[in-house]
């Protein structure tokens, strides 16, 4: 017997795979962060609107999602990943709010925190800023 798809799985699954926690995914997805944790609780249900957003924001083939709960990505993910994470790595390391890095970079909370998740590629002004704050080499970021 197959076993059901629980859609509201994808939230979870979505920010385990781009290490984002609920406030970080309501953040970019500009929902209530409440949303959010009611959906992985399954005391909402992931609807067709937001669905589709993840799929839109993310860059997700929404046919894999929903049928098999992977993700689909166009992008080069595995380095494209690396580099999130670590932005994500040194900011825990250091312990740097989001806010305080999108402060120091200029750019709002949500930008940032797209870099983190993946979503938006980080240009190399502003790695440059950042391995300048982390005192760290520019190739750390990029290897």
């Amino acid at each position: 017997m197959k076993k059901k798809n629980n859609y509201n799985d994808i939230i979870k699954n979505i920010r385990s795979y781009y290490n984002l926690t609920q406030n970080d995914l309501s953040i970019i997805l500009n929902i209530n962060n409440n949303t959010i944790r009611d959906i992985e609780i399954n005391k909402s249900k992931l609807s067709i609107s937001l669905l589709i957003d993840i799929v839109n924001k993310f860059k997700l083939d929404l046919d894999e999602l929903i049928m098999n709960n992977k993700f689909v990505n166009n992008k080069s993910i595995n380095h494209f990943n690396s580099i999130n994470n670590r932005l994500k790595y040194y900011r825990k390391k250091y312990k740097y709010s989001s806010l305080y890095l999108s402060n120091y970079l200029k750019v709002n909370k949500s930008t940032y925190l797209r870099y983190e998740s993946g979503y938006t590629l980080i240009n190399l002004e502003t790695l440059l800023k950042l391995s300048t704050l982390y005192k760290i080499s520019l190739s750390k970021f990029l290897k």
